[in-house]
């Protein structure tokens, strides 16, 4: 922070700080992390992430199509080919600062949504709880306050992109709905 008279000046600011620091080298050093930084989070998730739609596809919660598996290598193809396509998607239309923004701000929705099930699970399930807070409800509402205050400094395009996925989600929500109900009714 000392070392960058404008921090917001840079789209590189951590390169460029050790480029001051420590010289090109530094730079080079820097930048060589997070592409080892990027490449592991990708990596893992390209393990996780379809795996996690086959077993929502297996579960009814996401269209079975996700549940496909490939005859000969025994993967979830289909959930593995959406991840990619949905990653260079994202990666073809934002650069790396928007795609920063988007990955943290998502993640501030799930913090929000487990926060406010703190609330809910208090008020249904009282003496459920193996760890119990104190204040957990006042935190809860504190850490739902802080991630809506967090979320007012995203720009618009971001603000689109989680719309647009909140939206599929909905109606993905509507269509596992109707389908579990109507299993059920079947049965």
């Amino acid at each position: 922070m000392a070392v960058l008279v404008n921090p917001q000046a840079t789209d590189r600011p951590l390169a460029t700080a050790a480029r001051q620091l420590l010289g090109p080298a530094g730079g080079g050093l820097i930048a060589v992390g997070a592409l080892v930084s990027v490449y592991g989070y990708l990596a893992a998730h390209m393990i996780n992430t379809p795996r996690l739609t086959f077993a929502l596809a297996e579960h009814g919660d996401v269209p079975p199509l996700f549940a496909t598996v490939h005859a000969r290598f025994r993967t979830p193809h289909i959930s593995i080919l959406a991840f990619g396509v949905c990653v260079w998607a994202l990666a073809f239309w934002g650069n790396f600062t928007w795609n920063v923004i988007l990955s943290a701000a998502s993640r501030l929705f799930t913090f929000a949504v487990v926060c406010a099930a703190v609330i809910q699970l208090r008020r249904t399930q009282p003496g459920r709880a193996t760890l119990r807070l104190p204040a957990g409800a006042f935190l809860a509402i504190v850490g739902i306050a802080f991630s809506l205050v967090l979320v007012t400094r995203m720009g618009w395009k971001e603000l689109l992109i989680l719309a647009a996925t909140a939206l599929i989600s909905f109606f993905n929500w509507l269509w596992a709905r109707h389908h579990s109900a109507r299993g059920r009714s079947s049965s």
